[in-house]
């Protein structure tokens, strides 16, 4: 599923920015 994965990674994305 690659909408679940571009979800996932936008979410890692912003904790990492954190």
């Amino acid at each position: 599923v690659v909408g679940g994965y571009l979800v996932t990674n936008r979410m890692l994305a912003m904790f990492k920015r954190k």
